[in-house]
């Protein structure tokens, strides 16, 4: 009793994405894509689906199976077509996903104050502030290049690149992972990307003011090895 499990660190981005982005998701339709897999021997097929509505959605991949492991899939784009926004092929450049990868992306993402992500190759895990001083936290994709691309929003790149091609995206490319901001977007939004392992030690402490949430790492430690314990009983005269 008392142990902290590998698993409860795993599930912690999920929780918190449940918890800040599951009424997005929960309104939205599984589409399946035309190309699926001919059975579960199908190694070399990528497996994905997308939840979306009529403007946005997310794209799921799993390139794991417990008990064996699945090919990196090389070359990949996804294609979606919108009711009301029409065609998003993501990412710019086609991409290598990973041998046991699984994540998702989202696509068409509200940020609030004016800001809109068309989509980011980073897995969203949770918000804090209010408005225009909203902190948008993703997870990165494990080798897979980070790319974050906007429309009709002014970024500023802390780490990584930002570029213009005349398509009416702005992209910041190649961020790198960190705990403080990578972004800022229309002067005030904030975007963190954190590796894996910062995304499953984030705990966003309870708001107690109109104040930016605070943020901890590490909140909760393991309890280390286990100890043995020995009672030695003296001799009874």
């Amino acid at each position: 009793y008392g142990q902290v499990r590998p698993q409860f660190y795993g599930l912690r981005p999920l929780h918190l994405f449940l918890q800040h982005f599951g009424l997005r998701l929960a309104e939205m339709d599984t589409v399946l894509p035309d190309v699926r897999p001919n059975g579960k021997d199908d190694l070399t097929t990528l497996r994905w689906a997308v939840r979306a509505n009529s403007r946005s959605g997310f794209v799921f991949v799993n390139n794991y199976e417990r008990g064996r492991t699945l090919p990196a899939k090389e070359g990949v784009q996804f294609q979606l077509q919108f009711p009301d926004t029409g065609k998003v092929t993501l990412p710019s450049a086609a991409v290598t996903i990973p041998a046991d990868a699984h994540f998702f992306w989202p696509v068409n993402f509200s940020l609030g104050g004016g800001s809109s992500l068309a989509w980011a190759t980073a897995q969203p895990v949770a918000a804090t502030g209010e408005g225009a001083d909203r902190t948008w936290y993703f997870m990165e994709t494990p080798g897979v290049p980070a790319e974050f691309v906007f429309t009709g929003t002014r970024v500023v790149a802390h780490r990584g690149k930002v570029s213009t091609r005349g398509d009416g995206y702005s992209r910041a490319e190649n961020v790198t992972p960190g705990r403080e901001p990578a972004l800022t977007l229309n002067s005030s939004i904030k975007v963190v990307l954190l590796n894996p392992t910062d995304a499953e030690q984030l705990f966003l402490k309870p708001r107690q003011t109109a104040a930016p949430t605070p943020v901890a790492f590490e909140a909760v430690r393991p309890a280390g090895a286990p100890r043995k314990i020995e009672r030695r009983v003296g001799k009874e005269c």
